[in-house]
């Protein structure tokens, strides 16, 4: 006849694993085993084994969950809509979709120029900017070097664009331009307005590659003057017209004004 032991007619949780701890057949304890923490059975008498070794349990242990090496982060109210995401090693949670927000915000701070470090990585290949600028003034922009994050001033950029015009009077009128070894490119080429700021979308191929002459290309509108003024709209294509690798965007005032909390905004995206 089978023998019945009244104290041990359902499992028990006997926590975490010890080793001078005597277990019976039934005990559940919990086991970290190279970083990976699981749940075990022991499946007969046992004291001073370790449930497993190397992922491998012992002869006196069973698992019943097996731990995963990148657990679910933590949840919070800030990972409220977020999506969980892997950059190939460590599991986080972000944004969902195509594109990637890489950075985000504002001028922050009463300045005539303003930077945006670290956007730039291997782990994309193309990038987006958009921006809006309700500022007297046109956006000029220089690349932040890989190798120390300063601003890279040297007459290497290449910029062409075309642009066109139209007026409350109904007059039009279209121009093009191009200029080659300029200590900075451009995101913009006339002003905005405080009621109607200047704002552009670019796409950046892969400007951390080292091996690449960093380029752009996307558009800008505006309304350029006062008044009835003048609708614009620009074309617009750069290069850095050297191979080496970029980590991030300065912007720059062409006429001084400032960038502020109030009156700039920006957005950079990443894909594959």
């Amino acid at each position: 006849m089978a023998t019945i032991d009244l104290g041990k007619i359902k499992q028990v949780w006997r926590g975490t694993y010890n080793n001078g701890t005597a277990y019976t057949v039934d005990d559940l304890v919990a086991y970290t085993d190279s970083n990976i923490t699981s749940t075990y059975i022991c499946v007969a008498n046992s004291t001073g084994n370790a449930p497993s070794s190397s992922g491998t349990a012992h002869a006196s242990w069973n698992y019943v969950a097996k731990g995963v090496v990148d657990p679910i982060p933590s949840q919070s109210s800030s990972t409220n809509g977020k999506v969980l995401k892997s950059d190939g090693t460590n599991a986080s949670w972000g944004t969902g979709g195509g594109l990637a927000l890489i950075a985000s915000g504002t001028g922050s701070s009463d300045v005539t120029f303003f930077n945006v470090d670290n956007c730039f990585s291997d782990t994309y290949k193309y990038y987006k900017l958009m921006y809006s600028w309700s500022a007297n003034a046109w956006m000029k922009m220089r690349f932040l070097k890989q190798t120390d994050g300063t601003a890279q001033s040297s007459s290497s950029y290449y910029y062409a664009g075309s642009w066109f015009r139209r007026d409350a009077g109904g007059s039009h009128d279209v121009g093009q331009f191009g200029y080659y070894n300029q200590d900075h490119a451009i995101l913009g080429y006339f002003d905005g307005q405080t009621h109607q700021p200047s704002f552009g979308e670019f796409n950046f191929h892969h400007p951390y590659a080292s091996s690449f002459m960093t380029q752009y290309w996307g558009t800008c509108a505006s309304k350029f003057g006062g008044g009835t003024g003048h609708t614009k709209n620009l074309d617009l294509t750069c290069s850095f017209h050297t191979t080496e690798s970029h980590r991030g965007i300065q912007f720059l005032s062409s006429t001084g004004s400032h960038y502020l909390n109030s009156n700039f905004n920006y957005r950079i995206y990443g894909w594959n």
